[in-house]
Formats: structure tokens, C-alpha cells, sequence
């Protein structure tokens, strides 16, 4: 049995020198959803979930497809492995970004622009995507001692290539939705009046919102790229030690979010160490049962609450 577990936002957060958002007005952003009407639904399968249980999707350049992560902790709008970057011909080099793992390391990562990324029947016009740096994803799985590290997707998707649209997580039906409001997806069959909703902030260039956790509110990153839920901790341990330790693995009686009781939480108590203080990441240990609506256009957040 291979034990892996990909810790707090995959393989990091990606900071360029400005920690602030740059998202510009939308409709003349980078990654512009192409669709023919003002109203849509756009529904692409989940193909698979990967070795550290993070959805995947099949995603297209030009005519080089693949099947990459869907990481909303990534800030960013696609990141490649420099091998398959190498086989489209078809981009521009536009800068050099700093990287910083969730442990804080910084690594420095290439950026380029290519014509078009689709996702099913939806396309992304003019998106940035960076090649991967080769040491960076030693920092994002874990392996236990006599176990062998499994293979990584080619790519992974971040939330900016997403933030002209709106995208509903139906991990139960293991699909995405691409959808233009909440009225569209109850036209859809989908009970949005079950959904607890709670504002979306973006402020910090991260996917995140307040949460009541051990009757404090606590602010947490929605994280599809990690495996776990992830509370930060103060901490001089190694973090390998403090992974596979059972006394780090907590037990929250209450996790509130938009005044619902989603009843006990587990998470990990380890120490993120970023250039931002993150209090807590909320992985797909929390999301996998759960069907959640990001409302770009309206900052908002919809979870189910059934």
C-alpha cells in the first residue's frame, strides 16, 4: 500500500514578488471563458482522482491534451511539468515567477502564455501557464518511510485561469460545472436553496473564507489541491515526524461555515510556513462528499449542506 499524502495546497502556494491579487476588470483578464451566451452550463468529468485523492480533469493546448489536477490552492492559472511544456510550440515567454512551498522554500519557475486552454466544451483564451520546477513537488507529497512515491499528473490547474466564470464542484457526481449564475444550476436540478452560502475572499490572491472553529472564527483556504485539512501550528519538529505522528491529528467538535454546523472536522496540526500567515487549509479530507459553487462574479461561496 502506498501511504501518500499530498500536505497543505499540493505543491504550495505560488507568490509572485506582489503578494496582492492582480485580477484586473473582468471580461479583459487573462484567461477569458469563451462561450457564445450570457447564460451557460458547461458540465466536464472528472476522470479520475489522483494517488492523493485530488480531482483531475482532461485539459487541451493546441493539439497536445493531458490530464491535469484541479489545485485551487495554486495562485496561478496552470502549472506543467517543463516536459510537456516542451512539446507546445505554440507559446510566448512572459517572466520568471518566485515560488514558495507551504514549508518556505522558494524556488523560481518560468512563465509563458499560450493561445488557448479547453476543459471539455469550454475554452480559456490567452492563459499563463509555468513549467514546474523539477525540485518543487519534493516539497508537496509526503511519502512514509519503505513506501514508493507515486507519479504526479502533467499538470495542475489553478483558480485565477477560473475567475471569468463560475465553477461548481460536484465531487459526489465527479464532474465540474462552468455556469453563469445560481439560477442556471437549479434550472440544472440542483438544489442551491440546500447550499450554505458565505462571502469569497480574494483579497490575499488566495480561495478562502471565514470559518467558526472552537468558537473563534478562523480564515481557511479552499484547497482541492490538498489532501488533508491543515490547522498551522508553531512548531521547532521536523514535518515528516509531525505528519506520520497520530497525537497531530485533531479532532474539531464544531466547524462553522455561513452559521452551519457541519459537525466534527478532522485536520493536521503542522506548521505552514508562508509568506502570508494561512491559519488553516481545508483539503479534499473535508471537500470529497461535498458539492461547493464558487461565484466569481458575485464573491461568494455555496457548500452543500446535506
Amino acid at each position: 500500500m502506498k501511504l501518500l499524502v499530498a500536505i497543505a495546497l499540493s505543491a504550495g502556494l505560488i507568490f509572485s514578488s506582489a503578494f496582492a491579487p492582480k485580477l484586473g476588470k473582468r471580461g479583459s483578464g487573462i484567461s477569458v471563458v469563451s462561450t457564445r451566451d450570457s447564460v451557460y452550463f458547461v458540465s466536464a468529468p472528472i476522470v479520475r482522482f489522483s494517488q492523493v485523492q485530488t480531482p483531475c480533469v482532461d485539459v487541451a493546448i493546441g493539439d497536445t491534451s493531458f490530464v491535469a489536477e484541479l489545485d485551487l490552492g495554486l495562485r496561478g492559472d496552470a502549472t506543467l511539468t517543463r516536459d510537456l511544456l516542451d512539446q507546445i510550440a505554440d507559446k510566448s515567454f512572459v517572466n520568471k515567477r518566485s515560488v514558495y512551498s507551504w514549508r518556505g522554500k522558494k524556488y523560481i519557475e518560468d512563465v509563458y502564455k499560450v493561445p488557448q486552454m479547453k476543459i471539455g466544451g469550454i475554452s480559456f483564451d490567452h492563459p499563463k501557464v509555468q513549467a514546474e520546477n523539477k525540485a518543487f513537488p519534493e516539497d508537496a507529497i509526503l511519502v512514509k518511510a519503505g513506501h514508493e512515491r507515486a507519479p504526479r499528473e502533467l499538470g495542475r490547474l489553478g483558480w485565477k485561469l477560473f475567475y471569468h466564470t463560475n465553477l461548481f464542484l460536484d465531487f459526489k457526481n465527479s464532474k465540474i460545472i462552468f455556469a453563469d449564475s445560481i439560477d442556471t444550476l437549479k434550472k440544472h436540478g440542483y438544489p442551491m436553496d440546500m447550499f450554505v452560502k458565505t462571502p469569497l475572499l480574494l483579497d490575499r490572491g488566495l480561495v478562502e473564507f471565514e470559518a467558526v472553529s472552537i468558537n473563534k472564527p478562523i480564515r481557511c483556504v479552499l484547497d482541492t489541491g490538498a489532501t488533508w485539512n491543515i490547522f498551522h501550528m508553531e512548531t521547532q519538529k521536523l514535518v515528516p515526524e509531525l505528519v506520520w505522528d497520530p497525537k497531530n491529528t485533531i479532532e474539531v467538535r464544531s466547524f462553522q461555515i455561513g452559521g452551519k454546523d457541519f459537525g466534527t472536522l478532522f485536520a493536521h496540526s503542522l506548521p505552514i510556513h508562508l509568506p502570508i500567515k494561512v491559519e488553516a487549509i481545508i483539503g479534499m479530507e473535508f471537500l470529497s462528499d461535498k458539492s461547493v459553487f464558487i461565484d466569481f462574479r458575485k464573491k461568494l461561496l455555496y457548500f452543500s449542506s446535506l
